[in-house]
């Protein structure tokens, strides 16, 4: 397996070799500069975008899809052009309105893979797996919590009444109520994470070269295009993934809790806006996504 890396700050050289000295039989080669990112890019299998703007704590999520999706755009469009069939995995925020922004482009340069483009929350569902284990005294591990809605503080829903192991027959509102709290607490705590998502995207990347070598029964959760939750066209969902990305995506369990059912059409109200957001802003002048020709191969 080769691993390819590209950044525009001069530290990638050293983060390459480094890699490089782990004991493994991949292969690192860093590609510095704007110039080097076809070549980084070129017949990838596989392409993971983290980059992010520089930002502050109190940036809306406007801002931030502002600050950020001319940098992912310039990835995606270089992408299409030498990796079209590729998967593509975000982990840049807000993905509530750069993943619609991103199928955008596919679509209007006339290739698009709605299973390949996935939306990286394997942070979200750490952090849930983590809050419920905390409660009930259980190993993480063993412990799994469906995500739905979107990815923001004001956006997602765990659905800890469909957690397992469940603690006893019985899940109550108090439980429901004060699990989420501590979630969202935890969520949008700002600089404590970065250690933690690191982790949670290599295990999410880890399943996705799983599925791409073929292994079976492998099952995540991610911000895709979907239609669990009518009439958003994207949410986040538990997702099959196979050689070609996501082959299934579920549904909503028709057992959630009244008070999940309550805080789900909140959140849903309130991820339609980032949609709604994200397609006014690509209909006016501040961006135009086709303002590059590119050449397919």
């Amino acid at each position: 397996m080769e691993l390819a890396l590209h950044d525009i700050s001069p530290n990638l050289s050293n983060i390459t070799r480094q890699l490089n000295c782990i004991s493994t039989r991949n292969t690192v080669e860093g590609f510095l500069g704007p110039m080097r990112m076809r070549a980084a890019l070129k017949d990838a299998d596989i392409v993971i975008v983290l980059v992010r703007a520089r930002h502050y704590s109190k940036t809306s999520n406007s801002d931030s899809f502002e600050q950020n999706f001319p940098i992912i755009a310039t990835i995606v469009k270089t992408c299409i052009e030498v990796s079209p069939q590729a998967i593509l995995a975000i982990g840049t925020n807000p993905l509530n309105c750069v993943i619609p922004a991103v199928e955008e482009i596919y679509k209007n340069f006339d290739i698009w893979y709605a299973n390949k483009i996935i939306g990286i929350t394997a942070a979200d569902s750490m952090q849930a797996c983590s809050v419920y284990a905390d409660m009930y005294s259980l190993d993480p591990n063993d412990v799994f919590v469906p995500i739905t809605g979107g990815t923001t503080v004001d956006t997602i829903l765990p659905l800890f009444s469909q957690s397992r192991p469940a603690p006893h027959k019985t899940f109550s509102r108090e439980e429901a109520e004060k699990l989420t709290s501590l979630f969202l607490e935890s969520k949008s705590q700002e600089g404590v994470s970065e250690l933690s998502s690191a982790f949670a995207i290599y295990c999410f990347i880890e399943s996705l070269v799983r599925a791409l070598n073929g292994e079976k029964d492998i099952v995540e959760c991610a911000f895709v295009a979907s239609s669990a939750n009518p009439p958003l066209k994207y949410t986040t969902s538990l997702i099959d993934l196979t050689e070609e990305g996501v082959a299934n995506v579920y549904g909503l369990p028709t057992s959630i809790s009244r008070y999940e059912r309550k805080q789900l059409q909140t959140a849903m109200n309130n991820l339609q806006r980032d949609i709604t957001m994200v397609e006014k802003y690509l209909t006016t002048a501040n961006y135009q996504i086709k303002d590059t020709k590119l050449k397919f191969v």
